[in-house]
């Protein structure tokens, strides 16, 4: 917060959101989620598994605490970062503009690109004391196979080769990534701490790459941002209820 004030005062803002789709709006959630899930065996499995019943007071507290989060940041955040195209964010951050863009480690290839001097690092969010915090991450890649396909050999040979260390090292040369397996690849230098993220039990996914479902959380940024503008909370937490337990898995 010292840091925001400190850089508007410069006619600069802190971070930019730079997710893109449904993701950039609801982006704090994420470590509120993830930060209470460390904390609360019983809340990570019904978070996971898209269960979770917000009727519990601690619980319905909790996504208060995330909607006053997202409110107080709100007043350092890039304007129109939540709704513009990520490519926005990554050009503010790119040039100076922005402290901070507030997004994962798949950008690195892109901001290198927009200013080959760019000196970045990646941090995780400090949402909690360091000690306490939790680390959101998701691994970038997949792959999908149909297990009813008439050509399982072919394709295990394709996956063979396409995840292999050398093809996937030229992949995330080109790409810029990150790869959360050691030995591969060449690590750039903006991801040196990263790897250290991985080698703690606070590890937990993005919430809309599974425990939120897509349109639960659009209506998750919505309630952010109604809350943020009206300053209704309840009313918000309440709207964001509702469109979590219609897609609440049984």
């Amino acid at each position: 917060m010292d840091l925001g004030e400190k850089l508007k005062a410069k006619g600069k803002d802190l971070f930019a959101y730079g997710g893109k789709d449904e993701t950039a709006i609801g982006n704090v959630l994420h470590w509120t989620f993830g930060d209470y899930a460390v904390k609360d065996p019983a809340f990570k499995e019904a978070y996971l598994s898209n269960t979770v019943d917000w009727s519990k007071p601690e619980y319905r507290s909790m996504l208060k605490e995330g909607l006053e989060r997202f409110k107080q940041l709100n007043a350092y955040v890039r304007t129109g970062s939540f709704t513009n195209d990520g490519s926005f964010a990554q050009q503010a951050f790119a040039e100076g503009n922005v402290a901070v863009l507030f997004s994962g480690t798949w950008e690195s290839g892109t901001l290198h690109k927009l200013n080959p001097d760019l000196k970045l690092g990646f941090m995780n969010m400090p949402y909690a004391p360091e000690e306490q915090n939790a680390y959101i991450f998701v691994p970038e890649d997949g792959m999908a196979a149909n297990a009813k396909s008439k050509h399982p050999e072919e394709v295990k040979t394709f996956l063979n080769w396409l995840f292999s260390k050398e093809t996937y090292a030229k992949i995330q040369k080109a790409k810029g990534s990150f790869s959360a397996m050691p030995g591969v690849g060449e690590l750039d230098e903006s991801y040196t701490d990263v790897p250290n993220w991985l080698n703690t039990d606070r590890v937990i996914s993005f919430a809309n790459t599974g425990p939120v479902p897509s349109p639960t959380w659009i209506a998750l940024g919505n309630a952010a941002q109604e809350y943020t503008f009206k300053g209704d909370a309840d009313k918000s937490i309440d709207k964001f209820i509702t469109a979590y337990n219609k897609t609440k898995s049984s």
